[in-house]
């Protein structure tokens, strides 16, 4: 699963920076982004929520108070739970919320590829490590939003690089998944977080060869 939500991201950076790495308009953006979301979300929420009332007859709302319903408007109702905040979490995950933040920031992270690709990476980068060191906000590393918007952001320089990805001579792309097959595979001496970020962006690479 986290792996997968790792390609995820990897791919939603991708198809945003081909689609506006040298132009952004704020307000189509915006509206896309939350026509692609957020209908889709509440109509299904609103379903398993009459679901379990109506015909299961599980009264969920139970002495619980109504404003926690303002978590699930906003998409956040499974992620605030890694930090201990109950709500009406019903349907979403805690990737519905990082995508929806990713793509608030996403101006940011598009002003950074526009203007220099090497100082956003460094920038991407000093912030991943600082977060991994410190883990700021008690939301877990695998989970939270820096490491997420660095995998993004690798994402976007994926496009920025496409060309000389798509022709890596294929004795490096043998060896490429020979390694990817390794990290899966083989029990390794490094966190899991490392796993999970070396892995999926590899993959990716590959799957662009």
């Amino acid at each position: 699963g986290h792996l997968g939500t790792t390609l995820f991201l990897l791919i939603s950076g991708n198809c945003l920076a081909r689609i506006y790495g040298e132009k952004l308009s704020l307000k189509s953006f915006y509206k896309k982004r939350w026509l692609s979301i957020f209908p889709a979300f509440y109509i299904t929420y609103i379903l398993v929520f009459l679901g379990y009332t109506v015909v299961l007859r599980n009264n969920i709302i139970a002495g619980k108070p109504l404003w926690w319903f303002i978590y699930s408007i906003l998409g956040i109702d499974h992620y605030i739970g890694f930090i201990g905040i109950p709500s009406m979490a019903l349907v979403g995950e805690w990737y519905t919320t990082i995508i929806v933040a990713i793509y608030i920031i996403f101006p940011i992270l598009q002003f950074m590829y526009r203007k220099s690709k090497l100082i956003g990476s460094v920038i991407m980068g000093v912030l991943f490590l600082l977060n991994y060191h410190f883990t700021w906000t008690g939301f877990p590393d695998e989970v939270h939003l820096i490491t997420c918007a660095a995998i993004f952001w690798v994402g976007m320089l994926t496009y920025h690089f496409e060309d000389q990805l798509e022709n890596m001579p294929r004795i490096i792309w043998w060896l490429l998944l020979a390694f990817i097959g390794v990290l899966l595979f083989v029990q390794m001496p490094f966190p899991y977080l490392i796993k999970k970020l070396l892995a999926p962006p590899l993959l990716f690479i590959a799957f662009m060869r």
